[in-house]
């Protein structure tokens, strides 16, 4: 292994380390004495018909950041919208590979392949200056630049400027708020009748469809795969995320919802659900909902439950952070301290919902009543 040093997640101290091993399965290796290796000389050069130019660039924000950048690249999921109080950061766009120096790196998470599984990434490397480099499986890559506030993504010459502008906001967006430290979560926000509520689950759990219902029933919108958090004093604040619900093709017929401003994604395989985010909002969340398996009932109602706020509470919540094994041993107890406080500032309730799409919407229209009665026992 020469100069790298081995660890594990599962060495993790702390009072929740029994019910969190389950989910820290990927070992990393730390860089303790770097090794010089040639910089990439395929690295192609920018591409300056994707990368904006002054007449070109826009500025759009999500979670509080702002970001510059060609239109085209993200026009369809986040409004071209200034947030005075967030930092500015600049999107380019490189063809190829990372140009990756070792000598700047001071250390290393690596997924090891008998591991990963379906895991995207393969690495993160933590470089000088206050930079992350995040590689993933296939040769893509996402720099992030805290000094100089730049992102910078890698893609496969033939990627077209769709894909490109999904992967920014997908796994580069990703990687800029772990980089900045925000917590975040695979989960959804709406409010509605004065309470918000963040929904969790993992990919396919059904977080999208019944945020798509939610606002058919009147709700809010404010976030759907990916909620940025902030654990403040007294309570738990967000700001809005994207201003769509990405949907597969046979949803919105069969929850029925408007989509004739639905817009194709860039995949084919799903649809842009333009969603009812409000720009202006920096609110607080009064609920966290874990969403369950389904009930098998006749009646289109949602169940609720409430969740003990012990480890195995914290656990699950930490199973859905975002990236949780690119985490190093630092971020990682700090986002338990973080989750565990999350259980202490608000109830976290189970949620079930009914099997089937056409049963959702009317069971999602008396969800505030639910969690109204929910929240007074």
């Amino acid at each position: 292994m020469g100069g790298l040093e081995r660890h594990n997640h599962r060495r993790l101290s702390g009072p929740f380390c029994s019910k969190v091993n389950g989910f820290l399965q990927a070992p990393f290796l730390v860089e303790s004495s770097p090794h010089k290796t040639s910089v990439d000389a395929m690295n192609k050069p920018l591409d300056r018909s994707v990368n904006s130019n002054v007449r070109e660039e826009g500025v759009f924000s999500a979670f509080g950041i702002n970001l510059l950048v060609r239109r085209s690249l993200l026009q369809r999921h986040c409004p071209e919208t200034f947030a005075p109080d967030g930092p500015v950061f600049r999107i380019l766009v490189r063809f190829g590979t990372y140009p990756l120096d070792f000598e700047r790196v001071r250390s290393s998470v690596i997924v090891e392949p008998e591991r990963g599984g379906s895991r995207r990434f393969s690495a993160r490397h933590i470089l000088d200056e206050g930079s992350d480099v995040y590689v993933l499986r296939g040769g893509a890559a996402v720099e992030v630049d805290r000094s100089a506030k730049q992102l910078t993504v890698y893609v496969p010459p033939e990627t077209d400027e769709g894909r490109i502008g999904a992967f920014c906001m997908g796994i580069g967006m990703t990687c800029l708020l772990k980089s900045l430290g925000q917590l975040q979560l695979h989960a959804g926000i709406a409010s509605c009748e004065g309470k918000t509520v963040m929904l969790i689950g993992a990919s396919g759990a059904g977080k999208s469809s019944t945020l798509a219902a939610m606002q058919a029933e009147g709700w809010m919108v404010h976030a759907e795969d990916l909620a940025a958090i902030r654990i403040e004093q007294e309570t738990v604040t967000f700001k809005p995320g994207y201003n769509r619900i990405r949907l597969w093709l046979h949803v919105v017929d069969e929850l029925r919802v408007n989509g004739s401003t639905a817009e194709i994604a860039p995949n084919g395989e799903k649809v842009y659900l333009p969603s009812t985010r409000c720009d202006s909002i920096e609110g607080s969340i009064s609920h966290v909902l874990l969403i369950g398996d389904r009930h098998q009932e006749a009646v289109s109602v949602c169940r609720v439950s409430r969740v003990k706020p012990d480890a195995a509470c914290v656990a699950e919540l930490y199973a859905n952070t975002m990236t949780p094994y690119l985490n190093t041993r630092e971020e990682a107890t700090q986002i338990l301290r973080e989750c565990s406080e999350l259980t202490k500032r608000l109830p976290v309730m189970r949620l079930t919902l009914p099997d089937g799409l056409r049963k959702l919407r009317p069971a999602v229209s008396s969800l505030t009543g639910v969690l109204g009665m929910s929240r007074s026992r």
